[in-house]
């Protein structure tokens, strides 16, 4: 059952987006979307959501058996691979950047992956199946603590021993406390591994409860031998060693109580040592085993052995195996192995409690005998055997039981699982020791990225010293680029200034030669004029002159008569006849005439030589009304550019002086800049 509560880790549920957007995973699922289609179609089926919860199951089943010999099934797996050793790594890699940091990258390599696996198994419990990919390793200590008591929880058990907690706080299951907790603190000291915490009171109290709440259910006050002591050796150096020895409250009592008791109520009848007869028969099948795996591995340790058992009591084989191991495999190797390699065997034994017909103590019996077979083979009786077995035990390593395991057991180890399960459909998917154990590369992430290495507080002082003095040169390095940008950019400013007022100054020269040019030329017209104003003036005044003489009266005689001319004939010529048409003007007249024609004609001469014909004044009239909307249209723009906007006589009165200066300023520099753009302009069309 699903416990969608539990809080996975951060790169774990990366991870789980990473490989929901490959291609891999979109190939996979269409196979077994195909699968599952091609199924419903045979089984004549509408629709999957017709179908029952175990009819979806079988359908799904059918469905994986289908695709997972397929590629996608092998490249997917590749792939969910590659992506957890990569995101697992690199959360790792944060991890040790953390100065409080105190493991090293091996270490939290395998925290970061029990931690992942242990939520996994919290929130789907039934994927507990595929913790046998951990066959013939050792558990890691959390994962080994999280393992056990999912493997070993009873809730009875817990909830006999804390309603008992609850009724007698003070007395905990037994009224030999006394004597319990002085064998506890013995055993603790007789074992290397656990003899620092024999002094602990916490960590007697937990193995006293256990031992306590052991005897009480057990209703008899001798029940308890050392076998029953000896076996919560190896619970306490995995479910409490590795937290807070000193600071245990009642619930971890619990969980341990819970394990403890559940492990010696499911112990095989070997290890019961009640002298019954299924005992009796399950002593003689362990040594059958155990004598059966000496002949087809090692021949010559069997050929050896049967020669030292033949000098005693027992001429079987079997028998003097059994004999021999009983010992061993009554307490589970506790005692005759160390702690590590116990635990390590304890690991095997508790993930595969379901597999009647997994005999592992037989096997790593037998296996024992095999490393041991130097020794053994210059036994010459079976006390000496006994002595090889105490003393030479404790030296063997896992590393040891492990080749050992490979080399001999491993493939009759994983025919059994897939047997069991892969056969029996309780394992839905694939079987993940005969696939993913042997096609799957391993993760090598790890070790290709360079970890920091580790300093001491000197040098981790020194190096932030180092840090320091680089920090502080950059940041003299950053100002001195800085003022020296800055000058760069005054510098600039000012040759753009420079620049600036020489365009100015040579925009003003320019204006002041057309000023001049303009004078000069108005002074040469006012020259002109006034050279044209006297000829008029003189020529009016000849005219005036002359028609004077025109107008002179004749002279009257004393009489009132007109006097003749004494020379002239005194026969008055005939006056003409003027034509009736045109009636003859007086002399005053024709005068008059004379002189308005003279001056019209003076008024044309200068008009015409102050602004031209009547066709050049209209061309200068449309010059001059094109120039000045050119102006305007600079002038508006100028204030768009320089202001975003047009401002109006309202806005410059708003202005302060020292304002509308440096506005004016900088509009009358657009302006010069935009005259001097369209006058290259015209140049260049020229």
């Amino acid at each position: 059952m699903a416990s969608p509560s539990t809080k996975l880790p951060p790169w774990l549920l990366l991870s789980k987006e990473d490989i929901a957007k490959s291609s891999e995973w979109k190939d996979l699922t269409s196979e077994l979307f195909d699968a599952v289609k091609q199924q419903i179609a045979e089984s004549h089926v509408s629709n999957f959501s017709d179908l029952t919860d175990s009819e979806k199951i079988l359908f799904l089943d059918r469905a994986a058996r289908l695709v997972r010999d397929g590629s996608s099934y092998k490249n997917l797996v590749q792939r969910v691979s590659g992506i957890l050793d990569r995101n697992l790594n690199e959360d790792v890699v944060q991890t040790i950047f953390d100065p409080s940091n105190k493991y090293t990258k091996t270490q939290l390599l395998l925290e970061g992956a029990s931690e992942a696996t242990i939520k996994l198994l919290q929130r789907w419990p039934d994927l507990r199946i595929k913790m046998y990919t951990c066959l013939n390793r050792p558990l890691p200590n959390r994962l080994r603590k999280a393992m056990w008591k999912m493997c070993l929880a009873d809730a009875i058990v817990r909830q006999r021993f804390l309603e008992r907690a609850l009724s007698n706080k003070r007395d905990t299951g037994s009224a030999q406390n006394a004597i319990i907790g002085q064998k506890c603190q013995a055993f603790l000291s007789s074992e290397e591994a656990l003899r620092e915490f024999a002094s602990h009171l916490a960590v007697v109290e937990i193995m006293k409860s256990a031992l306590s709440h052991r005897q009480f259910t057990t209703m008899g006050a001798s029940s308890l031998v050392d076998t029953d002591f000896l076996l919560v050796l190896p619970f306490l150096k995995s479910l409490v060693l590795d937290s807070d020895v000193n600071q245990v409250d009642s619930q971890e009592i619990a969980d341990f109580v819970e394990v403890y008791c559940t492990f010696m109520e499911s112990r095989p009848p070997l290890m019961k040592d009640s002298r019954s007869k299924e005992f009796l028969l399950a002593l003689t099948q362990y040594g059958k085993n155990v004598a059966a795996v000496l002949e087809s591995k090692d021949q010559h340790l069997a050929s050896s052995l049967q020669r030292v058992f033949s000098r005693g009591k027992s001429d079987q084989m079997a028998e003097g195996l059994a004999a021999l191991m009983r010992s061993c495999a009554r307490c589970m190797f506790v005692g005759f192995l160390s702690l590590n390699v116990v635990c390590y065997i304890w690991d095997q034994y508790i993930l595969n409690l379901k597999l009647r017909s997994f005999h592992c103590i037989a096997m790593f019996s037998a296996a024992m005998l095999m490393l041991l077979r130097e020794k053994l083979l210059r036994c010459r009786n079976v006390k000496e055997a006994e002595g090889v077995l105490l003393s030479e035990g404790k030296t063997l390593s896992v590393r040891d039981f492990q080749q050992m395991i490979d080399r001999h057991f491993l493939e009759d180890w994983q025919k059994q699982v897939t047997q069991d399960y892969v056969d029996g459909s309780e394992l839905p998917l694939v079987d993940p020791v005969a696939t993913v154990g042997r096609s799957m590369q391993p993760w090598s992430m790890w070790f290709l990225s360079q970890p920091p290495s580790r300093q001491r507080v000197e040098d981790r002082r020194l190096t932030r010293e180092q840090r320091e003095e680089e920090r502080k040169r950059k940041l003299f390095e950053q100002q001195r680029e800085e003022a020296r940008r800055r000058r760069e950019e005054e510098a600039q400013t000012r040759r753009r200034e420079q620049e600036l007022r020489r365009e100015f100054q040579e925009e003003k020269n320019k204006e002041r030669k057309q000023i001049a040019a303009l004078e000069r030329e108005l002074e040469r017209e006012r020259t002109q004029r006034v050279s044209a104003e006297k000829q008029k003036n003189e020529e009016i005044s000849r005219l005036k002159s002359e028609l004077a003489k025109y107008q002179v009266t004749p002279a009257h005689t004393p009489g009132g008569i007109p006097s003749t001319s004494n020379t002239g004939p005194s026969i008055r010529d005939p006056a003409p006849v003027p034509p009736r048409s045109q009636p003859r003007k007086s002399p005053r007249q024709e005068a008059e005439e004379f002189v308005r024609a003279l001056l019209g004609g003076a008024f044309h001469s200068l008009e015409l030589v102050a602004h031209g014909s009547r066709q050049e004044s209209t061309n200068l009239d449309a010059m001059t009304r094109k120039a000045l909307e050119t102006n305007s249209k600079d002038y508006r723009e100028a204030m768009v550019e320089v202001f975003n906007r047009e401002l109006h006589m309202d806005d410059w009165d708003r202005m302060e002086g020292e304002e509308r200066s440096e506005k004016t300023t900088r509009l009358m520099t657009v302006l010069k800049e935009k005259r001097k753009e369209r006058l290259n302009g015209i140049e260049s069309q020229r």
